[in-house]
């Protein structure tokens, strides 16, 4: 791809941001850049300001290089935000929708999570809360990614069987590994699913246990607060509580 094209895609994912905005209501955000690259590897590496954080994304590089998008954030608060996309999602008309707003969604999260918690190291996962921040911008993300995708596309209806090969490919994730980030993948778009489909009827997963059920309903609930600190108390605190039960 060209400098012209990788612009073209650039723009796009600027038309799909204008819509996100007037969408989701959103009427303020910070800063940002987009950025389109065959390789989000590299656009991350470039970003990186010490030795000790490029040794980091070094050694998360397959990981990465397998990522649709990725926010990264700036190095201080009121800081440059970048929503770096994949190429490879601009090869039909739909993908790249549901992944920039994806990136968005997690850019207006942790904006206001770095100026609430008063951040100071904006690229530590070590900082208060960030569990549970990662958390519930993930449940965000994945809803609105998927709600604005499916609308744009004036879906009404969600396929039955492709949703329960979903909830097939997630019980196999999450017997390797469980862990809440994957479902919070999951949650937000099972979320997505019901809100687009009005006789949308699959059951929450029994593999996900009933302990995690109080959280899921508040997430429910509250799945288009229009701050991810509308209703933080609340959520916070069943997600603490069903992180004791889980050890």
């Amino acid at each position: 791809m060209d400098i012209m094209d990788t612009k073209g895609m650039e723009y796009l994912a600027k038309q799909v941001l204008s819509i996100y905005e007037a969408f989701f209501g959103t009427t303020n955000h910070p800063p940002y850049k987009i950025v389109v690259s065959a390789s989000i590897f590299e656009e991350r590496l470039k970003l990186c300001t010490s030795w000790l954080e490029r040794q980091n994304i070094q050694n998360k590089k397959t990981e990465i290089e397998k990522l649709n998008g990725l926010m990264v954030e700036p190095l201080e608060n009121g800081g440059l935000f970048y929503l770096l996309v994949a190429e490879k999602r601009f090869l039909d008309q739909i993908s790249y929708i549901g992944t920039v707003a994806h990136e968005f969604t997690h850019i207006l999260d942790f904006s206001q999570y770095f100026d609430v918690e008063k951040i100071t190291e904006l690229r530590s996962v070590n900082n208060p809360n960030y569990d549970f921040i990662h958390f519930y911008s993930e449940v965000r993300a994945r809803y609105r990614g998927m709600l604005l995708s499916w609308s744009l596309q004036q879906m009404t209806s969600v396929n039955d069987g492709a949703f329960y090969e979903l909830v097939k490919q997630y019980e196999s994730i999450l017997k390797e590994q469980w862990n809440l980030y994957y479902i919070a993948q999951f949650y937000g778009q099972y979320l997505a699913a019901k809100a687009i489909d009005r006789n949308f009827s699959i059951p929450i997963p029994a593999y996900l246990g009933e302990s995690i059920r109080p959280l899921l309903d508040l997430l429910s609930t509250h799945i288009n607060d229009q701050s991810i600190y509308d209703s933080y108390d609340e959520i916070k605190k069943a997600f603490d509580d069903y992180k004791k039960i889980i050890g």
